[in-house]
């Protein structure tokens, strides 16, 4: 997903002189090499509210996310305006730099399987189990390199995500959970992987062989004795 969708950008403002009526006076975004230059426009400026403690936040809007570029670092800077003594007044407040990430590892070629270990019952790879704590291992149709700010992650249930690391650098094909890292959900579901990084984006990894089923529940059985009496009297 494209960080951009949900960003949002917020601040404080620290009143060091007592001034009043602070306000934002103009929100510009200026990239690394002090080219390209964006200001938030009027509308979205005059709408944002200042609480008492200084903090304010610029919500997400198209107007200003579509004119950032993606993989391009940018100075935002804020002007402040205000009344002190009578007089008005304004200034620059201190800037932040932001980096715009919407990169990510392209989808691999072809089809991922998946194993679990502590695979109990009568069979040990048909991921039928009564074990919830397993470690979970990939074999990928093809090499994966992750940059250093991606991983590649597993998840029983879609929420909850557990990293995995390389197991074979000379193919790069193999990738598993630490022992036990994952828990199973009870009844049958499915494993899903997916490479994320730390602005969010994600490449999904399509599965094959990926259902499971956590079954805690021995089955029951019902003995039926019949007794047979010889009777010896005359």
């Amino acid at each position: 997903a494209n960080e951009l969708a949900a960003a949002t950008i917020t601040g404080k403002i620290t009143n060091q002189s007592n001034a009043s009526n602070v306000s934002i006076a103009e929100i510009k975004f200026i990239s690394g090499n002090g080219g390209t230059q964006h200001i938030v426009s009027d509308a979205l400026k005059n709408a944002i509210s200042i609480d008492t403690d200084g903090n304010w936040t610029l919500v997400n809007d198209a107007s200003w996310t579509s004119a950032l570029d993606s993989d391009k670092a940018y100075i935002v800077q804020v002007t402040l305006s205000g009344t002190l003594l009578g007089n008005a007044m304004s200034g620059l407040g201190q800037t932040s730099i932001v980096t715009i990430d919407n990169t990510i590892t392209a989808t691999l070629a072809g089809t991922h399987t998946v194993t679990i270990s502590n695979d109990t019952g009568i069979l040990d790879n048909d991921r039928i189990t009564n074990d919830s704590a397993v470690k979970v291992s990939l074999t990928l149709a093809s090499a994966l390199t992750l940059s250093a700010d991606e991983a590649l992650q597993v998840s029983a249930d879609g929420t909850n995500w557990v990293a995995t690391t390389n197991t074979d650098t000379n193919t790069n094909t193999a990738w598993a959970t630490a022992d036990d890292a994952v828990t199973l959900v009870t009844g049958a579901n499915t494993l899903t992987a997916r490479v994320i990084d730390t602005a969010g984006n994600v490449t999904v990894l399509a599965l094959s062989d990926n259902d499971y089923t956590l079954d805690t529940v021995g089955s029951s059985a019902t003995l039926n004795t019949t007794v047979t009496t010889k009777n010896t009297g005359n």
